[in-house]
């Protein structure tokens, strides 16, 4: 089973197609024989997708920019090696729990993405995410679960990542998102194959990508990936991967930062910022584990709509001193231009060195702190609350 998710809504006109690729076990690439590269297990996958799916299926669903349609899932698990199953949230239109899931394997994800664009329309929306191993040579590819299976040709179970974006510019759904969690280093096994490496499963052709142009209209396609040619990808073992927990994260509503026709929404140009900012926002135990290089790639003539959100967003500002604790016991008021939104008395119980607090999004921002030491004297700045976050402000205490 692909599909785990199927609308119940007749007639809905544009809908949301999601294709969700999880390769966490790489059962015939465990040890490296034969020009075939050791595929060490990724905990991380399963989480990572599955945590996307309920995402759409829970809380996304209501908001997007076209009703949900269509989740099509493939998943390999290292912990459920004999294969994956579904656990359902009860949600109509959801398969049963225990579900057998489908292995990503060349075949499978074939027949998926086969399914995720029948009779698409130009109105529809295509959202893709792939997760597991994946490499460089001259473009992007992604290993899949039957990888070194075919003993002859072991580079067959290989997904051409840009091939499969250059052929999604032939298909009807003019609005396409597609998020590529992988390594892009370049191992030497894949430099040694001389042959040809993996396939893209949509043959793209100068006369099909013309032809698309001229019947379904303007393309707008938007990619995020999570290495840089050469570098590697990371997750945490039994846990999301950063890549997708950031993507979580901005989708869920980071990724708005500016209304259109009167809406806030998540779109293209606040994907990026959402996830460059995710380190600051957050304030994660590591956050030097969150600072990497993201890509993206926009092909679009206008902000990429995704997500409407319910309530406004709000700017988080961050405030410190120098040196550092004098922050930590002095009085401190944020304020609005009508309002005060945070005060603290000097010497207040719990004080922090660094202060963090959500403010009214779009709005000019004045903080003031009294210092008592290392020296008395009072400092204000004022600042504009940006999205997904303001300015970062730094008092300088002499």
């Amino acid at each position: 089973m692909t599909r785990v998710f199927q609308s119940t809504l007749q007639d809905i006109g544009a809908r949301l197609r999601v294709l969700l690729i999880g390769a966490g076990h790489y059962p015939h690439a465990q040890n490296s024989d034969n020009g075939v590269p050791a595929l060490a297990d990724l905990s991380s996958v399963p989480p990572s997708i599955l945590l996307i799916a309920r995402r759409f299926i829970d809380t996304w669903a209501l908001g997007m920019a076209a009703p949900l349609a269509s989740i099509d899932l493939l998943l390999s698990d290292p912990s459920s090696p004999a294969g994956a199953v579904w656990t359902s949230g009860g949600v109509a239109g959801e398969v049963a729990t225990g579900t057998a899931l489908d292995s990503p394997t060349l075949a499978n994800v074939s027949a998926a993405l086969t399914a995720s664009l029948l009779d698409s329309t130009n109105q529809d929306i295509w959202f893709f995410v792939c997760c597991g191993h994946g490499f460089w040579k001259g473009t992007r590819y992604f290993f899949l679960s039957d990888f070194g299976q075919g003993q002859l040709d072991p580079w067959s179970a290989v997904l051409g990542l840009d091939g499969l974006k250059l052929g999604m510019r032939q298909m009807a759904p003019r609005q396409q998102w597609m998020f590529f969690d992988c390594c892009s280093n370049i191992p030497d096994d894949a430099l040694d194959a001389l042959g040809r490496i993996g396939g893209s499963l949509i043959q793209p052709s100068a006369s099909a990508l013309a032809r698309a142009s001229r019947t379904y209209g303007s393309l707008s396609q938007f990619g995020m990936y999570s290495s840089t040619i050469g570098a590697l990808a990371y997750g945490v073992a039994n846990a999301p991967s950063r890549f997708c927990e950031m993507l979580v994260e901005a989708v869920d509503g980071s990724g708005a930062i500016r209304k259109v026709q009167g809406q806030w929404w998540v779109d293209d140009r606040g994907m990026i910022e959402a996830m460059r900012t995710y380190p600051d926002r957050i304030d994660p135990p590591n956050p030097q584990f969150y600072r990497f290089p993201i890509l993206n790639a926009s092909d679009a003539n206008d902000r990429m709509r995704l997500r409407m959100l319910a309530n406004p967003p709000t700017s988080l500002v961050i405030a410190s001193s120098t040196p550092l604790m004098a922050l930590k016991s002095a009085a401190v008021s944020i304020d609005t231009l009508t309002q005060t939104i945070f005060s603290k008395s000097a010497n207040a119980s719990g004080g922090n060195a660094i202060l963090r607090v959500q403010v009214p999004a779009l709005q000019t921002i004045k903080i003031t702190a009294n210092f008592s030491v290392p020296s008395n004297c009072s400092k204000n700045q004022e600042i504009f609350a940006d999205l997904p976050m303001a300015d970062r402000v730094e008092f300088p205490v002499p």
